[in-house]
């Protein structure tokens, strides 16, 4: 017959460790959900536009900055499109080309500037950021983007232009 004092206190240590396990499980969980509101913040109140692309170009998921600019009135409709969907040709073979560079290399692009030109013909220039994205083993599976509205500088600056040269001519 089995020492039942030795069972009893084996079963102990085991229920202990199952909670003890349990405990770190649900804090990891609760920090898990943290991280994610944060990323929901950002995601929600930022105002330039941030973006995550897979391999192919196919947006993963936009913020909502991004969304209204792109005329969607819930970021979750992007997923699956690619900037074929919201720009011309030019544009998004171009921007493709360039994700791909930054896949390829495993570099980034920061800050560079990009004229924009939507379907409604109308322009605006952006101060575009682009980066790898890693999966947890550090693989690259994708690009993510931030770009920030700067077309109100692009007016100011050719509004200052036209200014320069009305001067000159009048010197």
């Amino acid at each position: 017959m089995p020492d039942l004092p030795k069972l009893d206190s084996s079963l102990a240590d085991e229920n202990q460790s199952l909670r003890d396990q349990l405990k770190r499980a649900e804090q990891q969980l609760h920090e898990l959900r943290e991280e994610q509101a944060l990323l929901e913040a950002l995601m929600e109140t930022v105002p330039d536009d941030i973006y995550f692309k897979d391999r192919h170009g196919k947006f993963l998921r936009i913020n909502r900055a991004k969304a209204l600019r792109s005329g969607l009135t819930d970021p979750k409709l992007a997923k699956g499109k690619t900037d074929a969907d919201f720009f011309q040709v030019e544009h998004a073979d171009a921007s493709q080309a360039q994700e791909e560079a930054i896949m390829e290399s495993g570099g980034a692009l920061v800050d560079q500037e990009e004229r924009l030109v939507w379907p409604d013909g109308h322009v605006s220039w952006v101060s575009a950021t682009k980066v790898p994205l890693r999966n947890l083993e550090g693989r690259v599976i994708g690009t993510v983007g931030i770009s920030r509205d700067i077309t109100q500088h692009h007016e100011m600056e050719e509004a200052l232009q036209v200014e320069r040269d009305r001067l000159r001519t009048l010197i």
